[in-house]
């Protein structure tokens, strides 16, 4: 087998590692808020998820300011249809403490954001499998290549390059 080849086969093998695991987290999963109710110091939130059913998905709930769209805080005191879980699907419910924050200040608009992870195995596993996958496979064919020994250097026939 030609060292062209081999190079070749393992550039294939290394970028069809990549895709596989691109393609698996590159499936769209969106969760968007629908309704969100006020009764005292309890907020619910009425969210769809779109995704696979059977699939496990981490949620979580963030709080954005509208006038200071950069200080988004995560929501912890929550529950419902948050964590870790399979969610997929239309009018899930989270309730949200708003004592949680004390300092939210009164008259602001705030929104509310639905942040949705997949857990599993992040792509640049699947990169990094992939390479050395594809550098053992080159190791292995490579070293079987020549059989014998590697020629020696000799001096005469390379020499000291010249002194300054």
């Amino acid at each position: 087998m030609s060292i062209r080849r081999v190079v070749r086969f393992l550039i294939e093998l290394i970028m069809l590692t990549l895709l596989s695991g691109l393609l698996s987290r590159a499936q769209e999963v969106k969760g968007e808020v629908k309704k969100v109710e006020v009764a005292g110091d309890e907020v619910t939130l009425v969210y769809d998820l779109r995704g696979v059913a059977d699939d496990d998905y981490v949620i979580h709930v963030l709080l954005v300011p509208s006038r200071r769209p950069g200080a988004v805080r995560e929501l912890t005191a929550v529950r419902g249809d948050v964590g870790r879980g399979k969610f997929a699907g239309t009018g899930r419910t989270i309730v949200w403490i708003m004592s949680e924050f004390p300092d939210i200040e009164e008259g602001e608009s705030y929104a509310f954001r639905i942040s949705v992870d997949r857990p599993g195995i992040p792509w640049y596993y699947w990169a990094g499998g992939g390479a050395a996958l594809a550098g053992g496979a080159a190791a292995i064919l490579l070293k079987g290549n020549g059989g014998g020994a590697s020629p020696v250097p000799n001096p005469a026939s390379n020499p000291l390059p010249p002194g300054r």
